[in-house]
């Protein structure tokens, strides 16, 4: 057993009950030097999806509806009509020259220390050091007119003095992403988020990493994630295609000609059920707790099975 699933959530004490509609899940990232934050409807972002083909608009359309935040290049999105364009994530990464538009246009931007390929990790030489990165990162902001969070993207593999020191940074948010070549590991995970959540203070984050259920979300936004990439779960949802989509790259539209479907498919029906059914679990596990709020749904909320686990996680033990 991992040392996640060795988390439980405790019942809040006996008091007034709670309504599912009295739970809060929307989200704000407030941006660094400006009065503007970004306000995301619930906790959930998407990056790198599998190609839906024809369902790609509708798909779209559908995060737009649900308020889901999906990493994607301007390309992507182009051709869509207004009503279905979601909120959009741009990723900058080290090795890639910089896009003014992708940034001009974005509604949240990362900066990866990843390359491009997701070979390895690294800190671009130009900066230097560490200590660039604000600099760095508001010329980013100014790119972006000052309106758009702007943050870093790091591996769940970096030791505990690099965390510390880019959470001293002038980051909007942090995303925490898997590292193939770490190994897939729940008990690293979980003690990278809580030791992110634990330095880190106000500022929001991001996790990307492999999940094996649902039921592992509400258990990492109680160990301090603010939104929780969804991918490892969906895409086993969409179906391989069968058509011959060779000039169609990443969700690029200019190849499908962008029709509307005249009814919803059945792939688009049953991730639609699927958002609700993360909606509701979400919202009952809040409500065991007795937290009104994502900002009140917290480690507090969560008993560990084992020392070894507490420890790691950040909470009490049952024992």
């Amino acid at each position: 057993m991992s040392k996640l699933d060795q988390l439980s959530f405790v019942p809040e004490r006996l008091g007034k009950p709670r309504m599912p509609g009295s739970v809060e899940l929307q989200q704000e990232i407030a941006v660094i030097g400006s009065e503007r934050s970004v306000s995301l409807q619930l906790p959930f972002l998407l990056r790198d999806v599998a190609d839906l083909g024809e369902d790609w608009s509708p798909f779209c359309g559908l995060l737009k509806q649900e308020g889901i935040a999906l990493q994607s290049s301007v390309g992507a999105l182009e051709e869509l009509p207004a009503s279905a364009v979601p909120m959009r994530l741009a990723r900058q990464h080290v090795d890639e020259a910089f896009d003014p538009v992708e940034v001009s246009t974005a509604d949240l931007i990362e900066f990866s220390f990843r390359q491009s390929d997701c070979a390895s990790w690294v800190l671009p030489e130009e900066l230097g050091a560490v200590g660039r990165l604000p600099a760095f990162l508001g010329a980013l902001r100014e790119a972006a007119s000052g309106n758009a969070p702007v943050g870093i993207e790091m591996s769940l593999g970096m030791s505990a003095e690099d965390i510390q020191a880019i959470c001293e940074m002038q980051v909007d948010f942090i995303s925490l992403s898997e590292d193939a070549s770490v190994g897939r590991s729940q008990d690293l995970l979980m003690w990278s988020v809580a030791k992110v959540a634990e330095l880190s203070g106000e500022i929001p984050l991001i996790v990307n990493a492999h999940l094996e259920d649902d039921s592992e979300i509400p258990k990492l936004m109680a160990l301090g994630a603010n939104f929780v990439c969804l991918d490892s779960l969906l895409n086993p949802m969409i179906p391989e295609r069968e058509e011959d989509h060779s000039g169609y790259s990443a969700g690029r539209l200019s190849s499908l000609g962008v029709t509307a479907a005249p009814q919803q498919s059945e792939t688009i029906a049953a991730i639609e059920k699927w958002f609700d059914s993360l909606n509701g679990q979400l919202k009952q596990q809040m409500l065991y707790c007795g937290a009104a709020s994502l900002a009140e749904f917290n480690s507090g909320c969560l008993r560990a099975a084992s020392p070894s686990a507490a420890a790691l996680s950040g909470t009490r033990s049952f024992h």
